[in-house]
C-alpha cells in the first residue's frame, strides 16, 4: 500500500514538472520593457491607387476628309505626335483618364495652293488593365476625342469633329510612383462634314502619387 502511494506521488510530481516546464516554455512573458520584435514588411512595388499624371511622345500619319476649304482628302506622312495625360486609379483594373495630344499636320492641296493645318485632339477615356505578374501589364483604352483643325492666321478656318478612340498597349511599373508604357493609338472622328482618321504610336512615362 505505501508502496502504491509512493508511486502515484512521483507520477504526480513528474506531471506537475512537465507541465510546468511547458507553460515556462510556450507562454509568452508578460515583459513589458524588452517587447518581442515585430516585423514590418513595404512593399515597394504595390500596386498605387489615385492620381497619376504623365506625357509622352511618338509619331504617326492621319488623313482627313473635308478638314480644309479645299473638299477632298488631305494627310500627313509620318510625324512627331506627343500629348499629356492625367487621370485616377480605381483599382489595378480600372482607371478614369483624360488627355491631350498634338497630332501631326496635315495640308490640303488645290490648284498649286498647299494650306498646313495643325491638328489636336482631347480625349476622355476608360483605361482597363490586364497584370501579367510582377510589374508588367497589358491596358487599353476606349473613349471619346474631340479633334480640332485649325488653319491658323494665315487660313481662318477651323473644323471640329468628334469620334472614338481606341488604344491598347504595355505597362512597366518600375516603383510604386513611376510607370512607363508603350501604346498603339487610333482615333476615328466622322462628325460635322468632317471624316478624320489617325494612327499613331507613344512612348511615355506616368507619375503616380
Amino acid at each position: 500500500m505505501n508502496t502504491l502511494i509512493k508511486k502515484s506521488l512521483l507520477v504526480v510530481c513528474g506531471i506537475s514538472a512537465i507541465s510546468s516546464a511547458y507553460a515556462e516554455i510556450y507562454t509568452t512573458p508578460n515583459d513589458t520593457t524588452n517587447p518581442p520584435p515585430r516585423t514590418i514588411v513595404v512593399n515597394e512595388i504595390a500596386d498605387p491607387y489615385g492620381w497619376y499624371v504623365g506625357g509622352n511622345l511618338g509619331a504617326g500619319n492621319d488623313k482627313c476628309n473635308g478638314c480644309g476649304q479645299y473638299t477632298g482628302s488631305s494627310g500627313s506622312k509620318q510625324k512627331m505626335v506627343g500629348g499629356v495625360e492625367g487621370g485616377y486609379r480605381f483599382n489595378e483594373y480600372v482607371s478614369a483618364e483624360a488627355g491631350f495630344t498634338w497630332l501631326p499636320s496635315i495640308t490640303t492641296t488645290n490648284q498649286n495652293n498647299n494650306h498646313t493645318y495643325a491638328v489636336n485632339a482631347t480625349q476622355l477615356d476608360l483605361r482597363g488593365a490586364l497584370p501579367l505578374g510582377g510589374q508588367l501589364s497589358l491596358f487599353g483604352k476606349l473613349g471619346t476625342a474631340v479633334v480640332g483643325v485649325n488653319g491658323g492666321l494665315t487660313v481662318p478656318d477651323s473644323k471640329t469633329t468628334i469620334g472614338l478612340y481606341y488604344a491598347g498597349g504595355v505597362s512597366y511599373d518600375f516603383n510604386r510612383h513611376v510607370r512607363a508604357s508603350v501604346s498603339a493609338n487610333y482615333i476615328q472622328a466622322d462628325t460635322f462634314g468632317t471624316q478624320y482618321h489617325t494612327f499613331y504610336g507613344l512612348g511615355g512615362v506616368e507619375y503616380l502619387f
